[in-house]
């Protein structure tokens, strides 16, 4: 399997900034809040795209994947064991960090900081050779 299109990532994804800073609005009418979001960088949003698309490639079924492995119930994706995970699972893990943070915002920042999108990566890098 080729993995070179989300390998290619590896050391270049870097931490979002928090927009708007500092937090703006009243919360009148005239002057609502704007909710907080993280600002990626080109480069996250371009891996962003890629992850969705080489799960449409390569036709992975993503909620099969997860029920199989687990990973649906894990709470802490943290301390998931990835050792003996193949490439599919990998993309899962890098898929579910991704749909998670659509209603977490900050979830992929905090998980590109943390270096495991970066852990991860280098473990399908390993698969791939």
């Amino acid at each position: 399997m080729n993995y070179k299109k989300l390998t290619d990532y590896i050391g270049k994804l870097n931490p979002g900034k928090w927009m708007p800073d500092p937090q703006l609005g009243d919360g009148t009418d005239e002057n609502p809040y704007i909710m907080p979001f993280v600002d990626y960088d080109e480069i996250v949003m371009a891996y962003y795209q890629d992850v969705y698309k080489i799960i449409e490639e390569l036709n992975i079924d993503y909620a099969a994947i997860l029920e199989k492995t687990g990973m649906d119930k894990v709470q802490n994706l943290e301390e998931y064991d990835i050792s003996g995970a193949d490439g599919e699972t990998l993309l899962c893990l890098l898929l579910h960090v991704i749909r998670r943070d659509r209603f977490c915002e900050g979830y992929l920042n905090r998980f590109i900081k943390n270096g495991l999108i970066q852990k991860w990566l280098l473990r399908l890098s390993d698969i791939d050779k």
